[in-house]
């Protein structure tokens, strides 16, 4: 429904109402929270089951098959790219191909590595 002007003059006529409401606006876990109500009760209805659909803030999500999950991955190792907090995979903290660069740089520089060659 739309607002009525009413509604309007009482929100803009009074600053602390007025600053709450832009600060919800810019907030995206403010937006998160009746999106995923939305989304568990239907899931959970789809499902027939009363369970917590969503775990946390937007982390838990059904990754049904082993293609699912390699999309997820994919999806983490390489978001700090897409969102340029990192220029490169070596530079993408937090991320599990991060460390298995590492673990291969490691292995590279180990005795054990330069005999078996």
């Amino acid at each position: 429904m739309e607002p009525t002007q009413a509604e309007l003059n009482s929100i803009c006529n009074d600053p602390d109402k007025l600053a709450i409401i832009r600060l919800r606006l810019s907030d995206m876990s403010w937006w998160m929270r009746p999106l995923c109500q939305y989304v568990g009760r239907r899931a959970n209805l789809q499902d027939e089951i009363s369970e917590k659909f969503f775990q946390g803030r937007f982390k838990a999500v059904r990754l049904l098959d082993d293609s699912a999950v390699l999309a997820c991955v994919a999806y983490v190792d390489l978001n700090p790219i897409r969102a340029a907090f990192a220029e490169t995979l070596q530079r993408s903290a937090h991320t599990s191909v991060q460390r298995r660069i590492e673990s291969l740089q490691v292995e590279r520089l180990s005795p054990s590595f330069i005999l078996a060659r």
